[in-house]
């Protein structure tokens, strides 16, 4: 099947550089595509089977996805029934616009050229907040093209910066089955059960699984676990305002000492400072 390309000037509003839409499984048309600009989107009820750069993956609800214009993808409606996502489609030049101001604290070579597409899994909860953050640009005036584009960036920006600025590189030969355990455990749902959940969705024996993970991502499996928290928490930090003790025990961490000197250890600032610092002022 030869893939459709989407251009940028049916796809994007030229004058704010983004286009927002809520897309309908049973209305939209799917076929394999690839586009000239960047999209986000946001699965937000069901989900779906999603093809992208050749390997199939089911995107459950919750699922963030970042599309660079070298994707080439298809999306599939799971048997489960019908799913919706948000989706935002901006331009190459407001990417460009945007780098001085996130480059600091996201990785958007290790996001360019990662061999699929960037993808995280949000909680219920931030979700819900991410999708309200989203919709707000359908409360905007679609005449008042300077307001769009304010509202617009404050969402790309925190889309980066509270959702990706962790994303780090793999190696391009990574096994699908530990690049689908790998990016599955990014889901409190798993990551809570701990490494007996890891070793379920891969389905190899401990020894495998200790080998796969060193080769290609350079951690242990309690290490990759740690990583995860740590992750997830920092992200907590910016998109919420629960406390940090809070946050800590909501993460897995049951040695608050021993979470202070990791995360510390790992973002060079401790988890009050990384917020005041991350944390956007809205």
């Amino acid at each position: 099947m030869q893939p459709v390309l989407y251009k940028e000037a049916v796809h994007v509003d030229s004058d704010t550089g983004f286009r927002y839409h809520c897309a309908y499984s049973k209305t939209e048309l799917l076929e394999l595509h690839s586009h000239d600009y960047y999209e986000f989107f946001l699965t937000v009820t069901g989900e779906a089977i999603h093809t992208a750069n050749g390997e199939t993956t089911t995107l459950p609800e919750g699922s963030l996805v970042f599309m660079r214009p070298s994707d080439v993808h298809l999306y599939a409606q799971h048997t489960a029934g019908e799913y919706i996502f948000a989706n935002l489609a901006f331009s190459k030049s407001v990417l460009d616009e945007l780098l001085p101001y996130i480059s600091d604290v996201v990785d958007i070579a290790a996001l360019t050229d990662a061999p699929h597409p960037p993808t995280i899994f949000l909680s219920r909860g931030e979700k819900t907040k991410l999708f309200d953050l989203m919709n707000t640009l359908n409360g905007t005036d679609l005449t008042d093209i300077l307001q769009r584009k304010l509202v617009f960036k404050r969402i790309l920006f925190e889309l980066f910066t509270s959702y990706f600025s962790s994303f780090e590189l793999a190696s391009s030969d990574v096994p699908p089955w530990l690049r689908r355990a790998v990016e599955k455990m990014n889901s409190p749902e798993n990551f809570l059960i701990g490494l007996s959940r890891f070793r379920e969705l891969c389905n190899k024996s401990d020894e495998h699984i200790c080998r796969c993970l060193k080769a290609h991502y350079n951690v242990t499996p309690t290490e990759f676990l740690s990583e995860i928290k740590l992750n997830y928490l920092a992200n907590m930090l910016i998109t919420t305002n629960l406390s940090i003790t809070d946050l800590c025990y909501e993460c897995g961490f049951e040695n608050a000492s021993w979470f202070y000197s990791s995360f510390k250890k790992k973002y060079g600032l401790t988890p009050k400072e990384f917020r005041k610092k991350h944390k956007p002022k809205l």
